[in-house]
């Protein structure tokens, strides 16, 4: 007979699919990618891990400004919750936690969401926990960049909306050295003397003592420049040693931290105030010399005033010096700076006065004893301060009339490397 087929029919049993392989009870029907990552419960554990880091930068971006945090706190929220993202799909696909423990993931439970979740969740603190790790190792390393806040003015913005007056200066609460009670007082109220002064000057920008006082006592010359906005500072410090005080204040010029002049004072305490007074006269008189040229000082503080004595003795020598020259103005000009040396022997713009003095002297008369008083007279200028432009003018003037024409111009060099504006200096470099 003919070969007659029998055909058997295929049966495939409950969970049993048709390509053979095991199912697994409660997986979900196919078997595709999808379905294993359901099955090793990364979505669900993806999905948990997304919605509480998008919370946490919502918060972050909430609140952090409000508390104060640094500008980096929220970039740093940000890339934990970035980086931390393949970490917990690692984790999750990898290991599964049964117990309190982390243990490898054969995907062969049943898996549902709620399941997958509950299989996963130290997956996820897992994830959180090693990308706070790194971002804080980048942090401390290298450091996430600081963006300005939108509307905010960036540093850069910040100075070129406050830019810094060349006539502007603050005044540092000066420092208690013995740390005593009496030098507190002393201290406070000389700083605040020196700042109301100096306050009382028109056109000079003089900062808030609220702000100034404010700054730390280590402070450097770039903060105080950046958080004041100021040319120059004065700072200094008060020691009491039994009856005798002892003062230094000094004048800064806050972009490149150097002293433009630094006067010591000693002085017995039986007045108080009286010392405090003096003192505050004398270094707001130097203060005028070393700042900014501005001619509404006088007027600002009155003839009067004790504290411009000494100025307006200089003042009137330079004016004595500045009329055509004869021996008449000369020597009243060498009278006025002798004044104001009798009231402040450090003031170097008066040695330099005369110094000027003794050479218009000798180039009226050309008798060799006046270039011999300009020589100490200079000198003096010089030790009372390196950093005014009026002393190495006057240093100058006094090489060149000496035929020593390469240190004359190397003296008004530094007078205009400290002051590119200064006339002397540019008047005696033409010469």
């Amino acid at each position: 007979m003919g070969g007659v087929s029998q055909s058997v029919p295929v049966i495939a049993m409950d969970n049993q699919p048709l390509d053979g392989t095991a199912g697994e009870p409660g997986e979900p029907p196919g078997r595709g990618f999808w379905a294993a990552l359901v099955r090793h419960g990364v979505i669900q554990a993806s999905a948990a891990y997304l919605v509480f880091g998008w919370l946490l930068i919502q918060v972050a971006d909430a609140t952090f400004e409000n508390l104060g945090l640094p500008g980096w706190s929220g970039r740093f929220v940000t890339f934990v919750v970035v980086g931390g993202f393949p970490l917990v799909v690692l984790l999750s696909w990898f290991l599964e936690s049964a117990d309190g423990r982390m243990s490898r993931d054969h995907g062969a439970q049943a898996s549902g969401w709620l399941q997958g979740l509950e299989r996963n969740y130290l997956a996820i603190v897992a994830a959180y926990a090693l990308a706070v790790l790194g971002a804080g190792i980048y942090q401390f390393t290298i450091g996430f960049a600081v963006e300005p806040v939108p509307g905010s003015a960036g540093e850069d913005e910040y100075a070129a909306l406050l830019p810094i007056e060349p006539n502007s200066v603050a005044v540092l609460n000066f420092l208690n050295l013995d740390g005593s009670e009496r030098s507190q007082l002393f201290s406070d109220g000389l700083s605040e003397d020196i700042l109301d002064r100096l306050a009382m000057v028109g056109t000079l920008s003089v900062a808030s003592r609220s702000d100034t006082w404010s700054l730390p006592e280590d402070a450097s010359s770039a903060d105080v420049r950046r958080r004041l906005r100021v040319a120059y500072f004065v700072e200094g410090s008060v020691r009491l040693i039994d009856d005798r005080l002892r003062v230094v204040a000094q004048l800064i010029d806050s972009a490149t931290g150097r002293h433009v002049i630094s006067r010591n004072f000693e002085r017995d305490v039986d007045d108080f105030l009286g010392v405090q007074r003096e003192i505050t006269q004398l270094v707001v008189s130097n203060l005028r010399v070393a700042l900014p040229d501005d001619g509404d000082f006088v007027p600002a503080l009155g003839v009067d005033d004790a504290g411009v004595d000494t100025y307006m003795l200089y003042q009137r020598g330079r004016e004595a010096l500045n009329r055509p020259m004869t021996r008449a103005s000369l020597e009243e000009a060498l009278a006025m700076f002798g004044q104001a040396l009798a009231r402040d022997p450090g003031f170097a713009v008066a040695h330099a006065g005369n110094c000027n003095a003794f050479i218009s002297l000798y180039e009226l008369d050309r008798q060799p004893a006046d270039i011999a008083r300009a020589e100490p007279a200079c000198a003096a200028a010089r030790a009372a301060s390196a950093r005014l432009p009026d002393v190495y003018s006057a240093i100058g003037r006094l090489r060149n009339a000496t035929g020593d024409a390469a240190a004359a111009a190397s003296a008004y060099e530094a007078a205009l490397e400290l002051n590119p504006q200064s006339i002397p200096a540019l008047v005696g470099m033409a010469d």
